[in-house]
């Protein structure tokens, strides 16, 4: 992906690269970042979207559809959004992020966003991502908020908290979406939230906002607590909405949820 020159790169038919890390505002990197499939991505209705392993699911008018613009994270590729080097935020959109599900000694998530920063993602799947501390496609924390909106985490995978996203000492907000076969080692196979734990700012944020409505969890699973879902905060409330639980279990407290203060 080259970031260069532009704060709004589309993604078109053939694959682009994510190959090593973006820190956004550093260097010669655009302070925003807006990355955009082709704008008939969803076009194809119920298209089947596999991985490498063999799970399939119906994109079903989510954004994973063979029509999305493909991004392939190549070993520790990623996109990183920090308040403290002066980024503002990130959107993705019409996107296919393929990571082929390895997690390398030093792999974080393939997207990572930290201050009081804003990062949605619309129409979009996140394809066997991994990673070897927490949050296998979407790690935010500090104050920052992450807004997930008819979009599909497939076979995502951490080694720590949270095997699609973790969120820490910040706002997240999942609409419509799809959690499938994703899976952690310490708590939480999909989503995992939690008050402040220090990633290298030294502001204590508390869990500021969690709402999560209209979506499945199907099949995913911990080592810890909570195997579709960890939330621990004292203060904060969760809310959960119309949400589908089916398949997912975990080796401690809360097969499908875990909540504890």
């Amino acid at each position: 992906v080259d970031a260069y020159d532009w704060d709004r790169v589309t993604v078109g038919d053939s694959q682009a690269l994510l190959e090593a890390p973006i820190k956004l505002c550093s260097g010669l990197f655009p302070c925003k970042l807006v990355l955009i499939g082709l704008s008939d991505a969803l076009g194809t209705k119920n298209a089947i979207v596999q991985s490498s392993k063999g799970m399939a699911v119906s994109a079903d008018k989510i954004g994973a559809d063979s029509g999305a613009g493909v991004l392939r994270r190549v070993g520790n590729g990623s996109i990183i959004c920090l308040e403290s080097a002066g980024c503002t935020g990130v959107s993705l959109q019409f996107l296919r992020v393929e990571c082929g599900g390895q997690a390398f000694a030093l792999d974080a998530a393939p997207l990572e966003v930290g201050g009081t920063v804003t990062t949605a993602v619309r129409d979009t799947s996140f394809i066997e991502c991994a990673s070897a501390a927490d949050g296998g496609s979407i790690q935010a924390y500090d104050g920052a908020t992450v807004i997930v909106e008819r979009s599909l985490f497939l076979g995502s995978s951490s080694q720590g908290l949270g095997g699609a996203i973790v969120v820490v000492g910040a706002t997240l907000r999942v609409t419509s979406s799809r959690f499938v076969n994703c899976t952690s080692v310490l708590g939480g196979g999909a989503v995992a939230v939690q008050d402040f734990m220090c990633y290298g700012s030294m502001r204590a944020f508390g869990l500021e906002a969690v709402d999560i409505e209209a979506s499945t969890f199907e099949g995913c699973s911990t080592l810890g607590p909570g195997g579709a879902m960890l939330a621990t905060s004292p203060t904060t409330p969760v809310t959960l909405t119309r949400l589908f639980f089916t398949a997912c279990s975990s080796k401690g407290p809360g097969g499908a949820l875990s909540a504890s203060r």
